[in-house]
């Protein structure tokens, strides 16, 4: 749930990091996805190279999610926060119930907008139209961090050059990225990318809230079935299938 971080009350950390606090993972794990998957941690998917498991992760926390929009300036019933979504999706329309159901124990009024991708793909490439809130949803092409940041979390990304929505912008990370596409040393890389991941937690631009589990069924003498962390809804290599009975 990306948060817009260049206008409105989410321009203000204090305020991202409180609906950070109050939205119900646990509830978007049950009932946004069935019970199946975990709540995610950071920007990246834990089977992405150099995910760091020990990254802080958001937990449901009301009170300390009142007390920050306090110190934000900001009281129950003060704000009115639009969130724009695929209307079509079933997980993204169960996605904004829980985000509306979640903000209301914290006295943040929800206003859902469902609408086409296509639409609201145009609404957050301009940042005049951008709605507070938004659902997007990533799988990587390739097993790296650099898809995921590059895409969703660079300041070269924004408007119609990506998909940074929410207008995240931080020069120090914008500098580690860079630095990590251009590294070759796999321990210098791990350290560029962990320190992304603590970067943009305490920045919090958006409520990380779900990570689908990978799940395949078939038959028992279907063999060769393996998870490539890429492109979550595919198969795999298909060559590598074959049928034993």
């Amino acid at each position: 749930i990306v948060m817009a971080n260049h206008q409105g009350p989410t321009a203000d950390p204090l305020v991202r990091q409180a609906l950070s606090y109050a939205f119900d993972y646990e509830a978007m794990i049950q009932v946004g996805f069935g019970g199946v998957g975990q709540q995610a941690r950071g920007p990246l998917n834990s089977s992405i190279l150099y995910f760091d498991e020990n990254l802080f992760q958001y937990e449901r926390d009301v009170e300390r999610a009142s007390e920050l929009l306090a110190e934000a300036g900001y009281g129950p019933g003060d704000l009115d926060l639009t969130f724009g979504y695929v209307g079509s999706s079933g997980v993204q329309r169960r996605t904004a119930e829980i985000l509306q159901a979640s903000m209301a124990d914290i006295g943040v009024n929800i206003v859902p907008l469902p609408q086409t991708w296509p639409t609201l793909l145009a609404s957050f490439q301009n940042p005049d139209t951008s709605p507070d809130l938004l659902n997007l949803n990533n799988h990587s092409a390739f097993p790296d961090p650099d898809y995921t940041l590059a895409r969703f979390f660079s300041s070269d990304a924004q408007g119609s050059a990506g998909l940074n929505g929410g207008y995240y912008s931080n020069s120090e990370v914008d500098a580690l990225i860079a630095e990590g596409r251009t590294t070759i040393d796999p321990e210098r890389r791990e350290a560029i990318y962990h320190q992304i991941q603590e970067l943009m937690v305490n920045d919090a631009p958006a409520i990380w809230n779900a990570e689908m589990a990978f799940m395949v069924g078939h038959a028992e003498y279907i063999n060769g079935i393996q998870y490539i962390p890429a492109f979550s809804r595919t198969l795999g290599y298909l060559n590598y299938i074959y049928i034993e009975r």
